[in-house]
């Protein structure tokens, strides 16, 4: 019984190793108070790792309801945010500070 339990565990380490590996590096940047790239395309299949680099002088928050994320970032600051299982579909997101410029959208295609 006990190697049972040493067994499933073990698998679970692998299948989380395994997600963590699939996961799309995406370098995103804000500045001027928008993001760019404004479009992000990644294939299905795979997680997605946005790397987010503030260059304004100022604070913005990212915020996407249909990712359900909100992370304030700070002016030089970059954070990093994942998304390990995303199905098809376009994800918007914004700058709450500034939504009528900080614009953009995340794609999931096959």
């Amino acid at each position: 019984m006990k190697w049972f339990f040493i067994s499933v565990a073990l698998a679970g380490a692998v299948a989380v190793s395994a997600t963590a590996a699939e996961l799309q590096e995406v370098r995103l940047t804000i500045r001027e108070h928008r993001f760019d790239p404004a479009e992000i395309r990644v294939k299905a299949g795979h997680g997605v790792k946005l790397l987010i680099l503030n260059a304004d002088p100022a604070a913005e928050e990212f915020e996407s309801p249909s990712l359900r994320k909100e992370k304030k970032i700070l002016a030089g600051q970059t954070v990093e945010m994942s998304f390990p299982h995303l199905a098809l579909g376009t994800y918007e997101f914004y700058g709450e500070f500034h939504p009528d410029s900080a614009k953009g959208k995340l794609v999931v295609e096959p």
